[in-house]
């Protein structure tokens, strides 16, 4: 594993114990929050449903350095930053900066 993949890792739990610190636990752990602005999910390759809830957040600037950091944690895995309906970013899209 590499150091961008370790440091990524570790940024994800970090935003996850700082999410259960101030009650804000994803639905699966039982917590108190259930919906967040923004949120993370994994999905199906074929994209018609979510594999695993990754991360939900009140913060854009928060969830788009998580979304950034799921991508590279699992490059190759369809990665969707969502707010409510509309998808915000893609990891099967191609971005030119």
């Amino acid at each position: 594993m590499s150091v961008i993949n370790v440091t990524s890792l570790v940024f994800i739990f970090f935003i996850s114990d700082i999410q259960n610190a101030v009650g804000l636990q994803n639905w699966r752990s039982g917590g108190t929050a259930d919906h967040f602005t923004f949120r993370v999910d994994t999905w199906t390759p074929d994209g018609e449903s979510i594999v695993e809830h990754v991360a939900g957040v009140e913060d854009y600037q928060v969830v788009l350095v998580t979304f950034r950091a799921a991508c590279q944690c699992w490059p190759g895995t369809p990665i969707i930053l969502r707010q409510g309906a509309r998808v915000i970013e893609d990891s099967r899209r191609l971005r030119v900066v």
